[in-house]
């Protein structure tokens, strides 16, 4: 095997060493309660559990001649993990509500989709961040939305991906969420790597976004401003 010079592999070592890239992750929001994640929001391992199990009980009670009680009990079990994959996909915890409207939030921001973003934004919506401190208003938001990332704008986004997304209920009309997004802008070979923090008030059926600001953004210390 040939080793590539040490000229050009030193820069890639110092740069790994040094990564910008990389964002402090702030402390995990609370998961919520147990049963409900495990029945609602992520039943695959309950599911697996059952089917195997349905297929563990059918085995030992075959094996042991029970043939009558091994299907029936192997169909109860498959059958209960029937139940579970539809409950789970028929009811949309609160959670679930608002970690899907963070990421249409941001589909919205990185295609400059003006009604999108109005639809998740409360009109008192505020943004905190390094260059207003004391809170960007709604209609300004949506001003440097359409002026930064429009065709043309400042920071077009060319990819955009939601790495992580946490979601807290703090009251049944009060929720928060910290998203991690990775950008990259149109003009730059370099994704920009932030957590956001987004508070969500109850507007009749739906979410919406009421506060939000940045947590940490790659080379930009204090990015909330506050």
């Amino acid at each position: 095997m040939t080793t590539p010079p040490l000229h050009t592999t030193l820069p890639a070592t110092l740069a790994q060493a040094s990564n910008p890239l990389i964002v402090q992750d702030p402390p995990a929001l609370p998961r919520g309660p147990l049963l409900e994640r495990a029945l609602l929001e992520n039943p695959w391992p309950l599911l697996l559990l059952l089917l195997a199990g349905a297929f563990a009980s059918w085995y030992i009670l075959n094996q042991r001649g029970q043939l009558r009680r091994a299907n029936i009990v192997a169909l109860a079990l498959a059958v209960l993990g029937a139940g579970v994959f539809v409950l789970a996909r028929a009811v949309e915890t609160p959670r679930e509500a608002v970690a899907s409207r963070t990421r249409a939030l941001v589909d919205a921001v990185a295609r400059a989709d003006i009604p999108a973003a109005r639809e998740i934004l409360t009109p008192d919506a505020v943004m905190y961040w390094w260059v207003n401190p004391d809170g960007l208003p709604f209609d300004l938001i949506l001003d440097r939305i359409e002026s930064d990332f429009s065709t043309g704008g400042r920071y077009r986004v060319a990819e955009h991906t939601v790495l992580a997304v946490q979601a807290s209920l703090e009251s049944p009309a009060a929720a928060r969420v910290q998203v991690k997004v990775r950008v990259t802008a149109a003009d730059s070979q370099f994704p920009v790597i932030s957590w956001w923090r987004l508070d969500y008030v109850r507007d009749g059926n739906a979410w919406r976004v009421d506060a939000l600001q940045p947590i940490a953004i790659t080379g930009i210390p204090n990015a909330s401003g506050r």
